[in-house]
């Protein structure tokens, strides 16, 4: 029997994370033989290890874990997609805990044909520093919408479903983006310009495994912004639809008035969030800044590179 969906798990190190969603895929309302899970490790150095903590034999759904040479989660996604058998491709990250309906959901989802793409919701699994309470206050993982339109913009792929064949007929993810920072955006962006249209499906959940430290989080936001460079380069027609951090006219006055309205309307929301006490309403949207502060950062240093490496050519540099 072809199973209906492919579930295709990028992994890097995270052994312990890794076995974690697998039990719960194998705990899903779907039935098993209808689904099939593929894992593509990025050569972490303990690869052989969790293949070996994770035989096919040990959950009631078909297995694969193939390790590839290292090339980052967007080479990992596409391998899978080679790999996979079935029509619709579900991608999850290997630090989340898929809900028991979550695969169910998303395929029912995924039976209306003017979607391309259905993503879930995903929340954090604990909400105790500060990292980690500030990423779900800004709703971090979530799919961005677009003010204007009321459109998708793209599919966040922590969890997000794709008919195979609309993915496929755009090249898949760019493998040149080597971090898990703008690949998905830049993924998403190819295929609005091919007419391909996205949804979300409120009840597909999963629970991720945020940045629970400072030091990580603005190591990640740092990454975000090298990824939403590259990606702002090869789609300048977009750029409305961006991260207001990622435009080009970062320091002119409608980006700065935008900004501020931004950071005391994040002090205004914090008031009435029931789950953020006094302090950490005073200190977080600082925090926030300096989150934006390493954007900057990452993305200056991108573009950097880019021009020493000559490959600015690519998307039109001058």
């Amino acid at each position: 029997m072809q199973p209906f969906v492919s579930v295709v798990i990028p992994s890097y190190m995270r052994a312990e994370m890794l076995h974690a969603c697998l039990l719960k895929l194998n705990a899903q309302t779907m039935d098993r033989k209808q689904f099939e899970v593929i894992v593509v490790d990025d050569d972490s150095p303990n690869a052989l290890q969790k293949k070996e903590e994770n035989p096919p034999g040990q959950f009631d759904y078909g297995l694969i874990y193939y390790i590839q040479e290292k090339g980052g989660p967007a080479k990992a996604r596409n391998k899978g997609v080679e790999l996979a058998t079935s029509d619709i491709i579900v991608f999850l990250d290997d630090d989340t805990l898929p809900s028991s309906t979550w695969l169910e959901n998303l395929y029912i989802a995924m039976q209306n044909d003017v979607w391309s793409g259905v993503g879930g919701m995903t929340f954090n699994v604990r909400n105790k520093t500060m990292s980690e309470k500030l990423l779900e206050h800004v709703e971090h993982l979530h799919h961005p919408i677009d003010p204007k339109t009321g459109e998708v913009i793209f599919l966040v792929t922590v969890n997000a479903a794709f008919r195979k064949k609309d993915f496929l007929s755009v090249g898949g993810f760019d493998e040149n983006f080597k971090l898990p920072s703008g690949e998905d955006m830049e993924l998403g962006f190819r295929m609005r310009k091919q007419g391909f249209r996205f949804s979300i499906c409120e009840t597909a959940i999963i629970h991720h495994h945020q940045r629970d430290t400072l030091r990580a989080m603005f190591k990640n936001w740092y990454e975000y912004g090298k990824g939403m460079y590259r990606c702002q380069l090869k789609h300048k027609d977009f750029l409305d639809q961006l991260d207001p951090h990622a435009d080009t006219g970062l320091l002119n006055r409608k980006k700065l008035k935008n900004h501020a309205a931004k950071y005391f309307e994040l002090y205004r929301s914090m008031w009435k969030d029931p789950n953020i006490g006094f302090f950490s309403t005073l200190i977080l949207p600082n925090i926030h800044f300096f989150n934006f502060l390493c954007f900057v950062w990452g993305r200056k240093h991108e573009m950097a590179v880019l021009k020493a490496k000559n490959i600015g050519e690519m998307s039109g540099m001058k």
